[in-house]
């Protein structure tokens, strides 16, 4: 009988280091606009040892939860990655080329890109932080050449058209 009434306070004891502990816990804020945060760029070999893809690691919070659309619904982009190369030691916007010669087409919008599917839960509104791994293939990109300098501004927009902040990453030197 004695173990059991030490097991019947070892459980209350147990009980009441759990409610102290998580009523300490405070529910973080985050607003309903995206937020964004760069943490880390990469550039990745293919199996052949070249360099082929830069992978840019962000971290996001979301105060609603309105990131990516669901897996049974088609939208439109929420990820929007500007490339940069470093020319003369200035940054120059990167232009999508349109496949005219000679290049006057050339227009300066963000690569577009989806973010994970499953982030939001129809109908659910909760608060979500995670990471967001975003790759850019260049092996075969003409406009890059061995040594070129480059770094990437990214911003994200949530279902509801809140465009979070813009970040930008750290520069890489690419050896294609």
């Amino acid at each position: 009988m004695k173990t059991f009434y030490f097991r019947g306070h070892l459980w209350l004891l147990s009980l009441t280091i759990f409610i102290v502990t998580t009523s300490c816990i405070e529910t973080p804020d985050f607003s309903v606009i995206p937020a964004l945060k760069f943490e880390k760029i990469e550039v990745l070999r293919n199996n052949q040892g070249i360099e082929s893809v830069v992978k840019v690691t962000l971290s996001f919070t979301d105060g609603d939860g309105d990131l990516g659309y669901p897996t049974d619904q088609i939208g439109d982009a929420d990820i929007f990655l500007t490339k940069f190369r470093k020319v003369k030691g200035n940054f120059i916007e990167m232009k999508i080329d349109t496949g005219s010669f000679p290049d006057t087409n050339s227009i300066a919008e963000p690569y577009e890109f989806r973010l994970p599917e499953g982030i939001s839960k129809p109908g659910v509104k909760r608060q979500v932080e995670g990471f967001i791994d975003v790759f850019d293939i260049f092996a075969n990109d003409t406009r890059l050449s061995v040594n070129d300098t480059i770094l990437f501004e990214v911003e994200i927009q949530d279902l509801a058209k809140h465009i979070s902040n813009r970040v930008r990453t750290s520069e890489v030197v690419i050896h294609k």
